[in-house]
């Protein structure tokens, strides 16, 4: 028996799912999950008799978006860090440090978004470039991708980077340069508090709210950032729905409270573990069987080797925790799958990224679950000159995935892309042809339509997270609705960028903020 005292009854043009497309007039909630969606005059004789709350939905309302791979403390750094995404030259980047030098996290400036390939020098920033602006403070300067940054002279010093890192390849000492391990370890010195802590999750929470994301994969979470998110749980602070994926070095954590994956709340679980296979094509730190056209005698960066990695597999089988393998590279891809088929953990792994997809390996990919993040056709604009034309075919597959029946789900690996899901959904169906993006011209037969896409992003990103009741607002769904301005499939292409999101209910709470 339903109390109807808790029944939330909305009112409008309601899309429940979009594979296929559903679209009902009336939705009736009750303790946070859908109990019907159909025709008005249902509605109206199940409330007949009682005080059922009517909400008119003022737009058009789709199912919560869901974003399987972000790094919500990162957002949340970015949102109070120096923006450095729009940089045309490494003289601006100077002029944006020196005018928002007093940002300062935990005694740090730290700045993030640059490209060198967007820079009028064509080159990466040294550490003398930032010690002509600030010398007193530690700075860090992360690359848009997050897999190299830049400290000055001041932070080198208090780190011991030199003395610690003395061969580290990925340590150029003399430019201030770090990558993949060194940068990883950085960001653990780097020593937020408690209290910043929950200031930037907060200001992560409401910003991916304030797009129409509901739900969420945290991937790289710190042990540190743990306390802060279930304090802001049991207080009723945390809005999203929150899956944890803590950083791989931390998977004792696991083993020594046996922890299994889905253990928590509706707002906040544990899940697994993220492992990073290689880096990314922007560093030329992702790893491929053959090398880099545009530094021919490089071929990235190999981050865990095939024993260590299997032998994490078989553990995360034995213990039903579930893996989220980062490699973007096709070198890397072989090393999942190899690792993958040796110990047979399918069900307890996931593919993040597969940037680069060789022919050969799409069949091995059945039975896996893969996110992808296809505003990187956009942001990698470069990318034919890194791979190669022969190569340009495999970058950024998303129908030959779906062809396959594979579970593919979108994100945006924010803030390494705006999470924004409207710019991710306009550039997997455009693949930067408006744009003038050379790899439309070699991989257009790989962009979809836009059901398809707000499928991806709805339910089927909800199934990289392991759930069946989100993304979707079919009865027993989660009641996580998302009011944006305008019907999406009654635009045009171009259009769909400007969607704007108007409410979001919770749980049918409205918790717009």
């Amino acid at each position: 028996m339903v109390n109807l005292l808790h029944v939330k009854v909305f009112i409008g043009r309601i899309y429940t799912q979009f594979k296929p497309v559903k679209t009902v007039e009336c939705l009736i909630t009750s303790f946070g999950r859908v109990i019907y969606a159909g025709s008005t005059n249902v509605c109206e004789y199940i409330c007949r008799n009682t005080s059922c709350e009517h909400i008119k939905v003022d737009g058009v309302a789709l199912p919560g978006f869901v974003d399987p791979h972000i790094h919500m403390d990162a957002l949340g750094i970015n949102l109070h860090a120096i923006d450095l995404r729009d940089a045309k030259s490494i003289d601006e980047v100077k002029k944006l440090i020196k005018i928002y030098s007093g940002r300062v996290i935990s005694g740090w400036i730290i700045g993030r978004g640059w490209d060198q390939e967007k820079f009028i020098e064509k080159r990466i920033i040294t550490r003398h470039d930032i010690d002509a602006v600030v010398r007193e403070l530690p700075v860090l300067l992360l690359r848009v991708c997050g897999h190299l940054g830049v400290v000055n002279t001041k932070a080198m010093e208090l780190l011991k980077l030199t003395d610690i890192f003395r061969c580290d390849p990925n340590v150029d000492a003399i430019n201030g340069v770090v990558k993949e391990d060194v940068l990883e370890y950085i960001w653990r010195k780097i020593d937020i508090d408690v209290d910043s802590y929950r200031r930037i999750l907060d200001s992560a929470q409401r910003y991916i709210i304030e797009h129409g994301v509901t739900s969420i994969g945290f991937l790289s979470a710190p042990i540190n950032i743990i306390p802060t998110l279930i304090s802001m749980d049991l207080e009723n602070r945390l809005w999203i729905r929150t899956h944890l994926y803590l950083d791989a070095i931390y998977s004792n954590i696991f083993k020594s409270i046996g922890l299994k994956r889905g253990f928590g709340d509706e707002f906040l679980k544990f899940m697994g573990i993220k492992i990073f296979i290689d880096g990314s094509l922007g560093a030329r730190t992702a790893l491929l069987t053959l090398p880099y056209n545009d530094d021919p005698s490089n071929y990235g960066v190999e981050r865990i080797s095939t024993n260590t990695l299997a032998q994490i597999l078989n553990w995360a089988k034995e213990n039903s925790i579930d893996v989220a393998l980062h490699a973007i590279g096709d070198k890397a891809l072989d090393i999942a799958l190899y690792s993958i088929r040796n110990t047979l953990s399918n069900n307890y792994t996931r593919i993040e990224h597969a940037s680069i997809v060789r022919d050969d390996q799409l069949d091995g990919l059945k039975g896996l679950r893969i996110a992808v993040q296809p505003h990187f056709i956009l942001s990698d604009f470069w990318v034919v000159d890194r791979v190669g034309v022969e190569r340009a075919r495999y970058v950024y597959r998303v129908k030959s995935l779906i062809d396959r029946n594979i579970v593919l789900g979108f994100s945006t690996d924010a803030p390494v892309e705006d999470i924004n899901p409207w710019r991710t959904i306009y550039a997997a169906i455009t693949r930067g042809a408006f744009e003038g993006i050379e790899l439309a011209k070699y991989t257009y037969d790989e962009a979809i339509d836009v059901v398809e896409a707000l499928h991806l992003y709805t339910k089927g990103s909800s199934q990289l997270l392991l759930r069946n009741d989100i993304g979707c607002l079919e009865p027993g769904c989660l009641a996580d609705i998302n009011v944006v301005d305008r019907d999406p499939l009654k635009l045009d292409l171009h259009e769909l960028k400007s969607i704007r999101t108007l409410k979001v209910f919770i749980e049918g709470k409205n918790v717009f903020l």
